[in-house]
């Protein structure tokens, strides 16, 4: 899989915030647990409201930069909202997801 230049800095930014190997996920292939959804979708309500950007465009944003931690299995998402000036990096630890291994 092809990364971008933004992509590749993002995840050298993550893995020295975090201190490990952090590699690339695509979103399609990521299972949360059901608390773990209802959280996810009442933040990604909340910060759409607050960057008066649709909800949708806050679940693409953040699924564009995705990172698992290599050591602790924690899954990072990176969310740049630059309509309010901020980026938002999201934690998601490993009891709380899984691989789904039967999608490509």
């Amino acid at each position: 899989m092809q990364y971008s230049m933004q992509q590749e800095f993002m995840r050298r930014r993550v893995q020295a915030m975090y201190n490990e190997v952090a590699v690339p996920l695509t979103a399609e292939n990521i299972m949360l647990e059901a608390d773990a959804r209802k959280a996810f979708e009442s933040a990604l309500e909340q910060i759409a409201d607050s960057a008066r950007v649709t909800r949708g465009e806050v679940a693409r944003r953040l699924t564009e930069f995705m990172y698992l931690l290599d050591t602790s299995k924690t899954i990072v998402g990176v969310l740049a909202l630059p309509e309010t000036g901020n980026e938002l990096f999201v934690e998601v630890p490993s009891s709380q997801w899984s691989y789904d291994t039967q999608k490509p």
